[in-house]
C-alpha cells in the first residue's frame, strides 16, 4: 500500500474545511446585521429625554438611582442607562417616567 505524501490533505478533509470556511464567511455579515438591528430596535423603543422632560437633578426625594427603570453604571455614582429613556442617565436625575423602585 502506498503512503500518502505528508503534505497532501485528503479530499474529504479539504472539502470539510472549505464547507466550514464558506459557512463562516456567509454568517459573519448576517451576525453584524442582526446586532445592529437589535441596537436600533432597542433605541426606537425608548423615549427621548425631551419627551419625558428629563432633568439632571432630582424632583424632591425622587431621583433615577431609586427608580425601577434605572440601570446603574459600572461604579456607584456613575451615569447609567434607563429601560425607558435613550442615552446616558445621571443617578441624580429625574423624568416623567420615574417609577419608585
Amino acid at each position: 500500500m502506498k503512503k500518502p505524501h505528508p503534505h497532501v490533505i485528503p479530499r474529504r478533509q479539504a472539502l470539510r474545511q472549505l464547507t466550514l470556511m464558506a459557512g463562516t464567511a456567509a454568517a459573519l455579515p448576517l451576525m453584524g446585521l442582526l446586532s445592529s438591528r437589535s441596537a436600533a430596535a432597542e433605541t426606537a423603543d425608548k423615549a427621548s429625554k425631551t419627551a419625558v422632560k428629563y432633568q439632571d437633578h432630582p424632583d424632591g426625594t425622587s431621583f433615577c438611582a431609586n427608580c425601577a427603570n434605572f440601570i446603574s453604571g459600572a461604579v456607584a455614582g456613575a451615569p447609567g442607562t434607563c429601560l425607558v429613556v435613550v442615552g446616558e442617565i445621571s443617578p441624580k436625575g429625574w423624568c416623567l417616567a420615574y417609577a419608585a423602585g
